[in-house]
């Protein structure tokens, strides 16, 4: 049988169009006819850079848009029995092609009737840079990879994300799934550097559950590899509210050490003030 997840909607009008606005990611509700129905703002932004478009696209043209990207995927969809569905999915042609992860859930609206919900994630920059690691498979082995994967959409989802966290622990949850969803390993600190949150790929990676770490700082990873003035350097850069990308030595918990491609950012609050770090990370090779 189909299960669905439930739309549980906020005060005021139209509350399936509100909960979807609240999402940190690009959004989508089809009806059964796969034509789209309600588009959030992240969504639109998602659509109008996967197309090269200079203005916002209306919904009509999102519609033909998702066709054009995911339509054999919707069609398996809406025919299986599972609860969720992700696949990937281009759109473009040549050096233009754009790629995303799309993933399908069955929707359950206000009103009884069943939906699809869709959410996209570029994952372009990663495509590309994966191609240029094949291509330089040889020089990949014998150095440390100077380029750092630009990851400033994911940084903004995360952001947009922290900024529900005053809301119910239901809410943190269904953000922490689209977190999940990620590759990179996810770390999200307190001001004072207390560990909140850890993805799957942190966990599965480091061997660390969330519920052993949760309260301690990132020094439960330290190797004992940096001098002093690294971390006086990076405490540093955070504090004074920039970002800080580098490549850290940490231990797992096993004891082995391994070398990870970090961009550590801060997260302001609504006055101006540091209230998170979130840490991205993957695994590149020690030099």
């Amino acid at each position: 049988m189909k299960t669905f997840v439930p739309v549980i909607p906020p005060d005021g009008a139209d509350p399936t169009a509100a909960w979807l606005e609240l999402l940190p990611v690009a959004a989508l509700v089809l009806d059964d006819g796969l034509t789209v129905g309600l588009a959030n703002r992240l969504a639109r932004r998602f659509f109008r850079t996967m197309s090269g478009q200079a203005s916002e696209l209306e919904v009509p043209q999102i519609s033909e848009l998702v066709l054009q990207m995911a339509s054999e995927g919707l069609s398996w969809f809406r025919v299986m029995q599972e609860q969720t569905y992700e696949f990937e999915a281009r759109l473009g042609a040549g050096t233009e092609i754009r790629a995303a992860t799309v993933c399908l859930s069955h929707l359950k609206l206000i009103d009884g009737e069943s939906a699809i919900l869709a959410v996209f994630m570029d994952i372009t920059p990663q495509k590309r840079l994966a191609a240029m690691l094949a291509d330089l498979q040889v020089a990949v082995e014998t150095e440390v990879s100077e380029r750092t994967v630009e990851l400033e959409a994911a940084n903004r989802l995360l952001r947009d994300y922290l900024g529900q966290l005053r809301s119910t622990q239901a809410t943190l949850n269904k953000f922490a799934a689209a977190v999940d969803s990620t590759a990179d390993h996810v770390i999200i600190t307190d001001a004072r550097g207390a560990i909140e949150f850890v993805n799957r790929a942190f966990e599965n990676f480091s061997g660390y559950r969330l519920e052993e770490i949760h309260g301690q700082t990132p020094r439960v990873l330290k190797s004992g590899r940096h001098p002093p003035e690294f971390y006086e350097k990076f405490w540093a850069t955070i504090s004074a509210g920039k970002t800080f990308k580098g490549v850290f030595i940490n231990r797992k918990k096993s004891g082995a050490d391994y070398g990870e491609e970090k961009t550590i950012s801060p997260i302001f609050d609504d006055r101006g003030r540091i209230s998170h770090y979130v840490s991205t990370g993957r695994e590149v090779k020690p030099g």
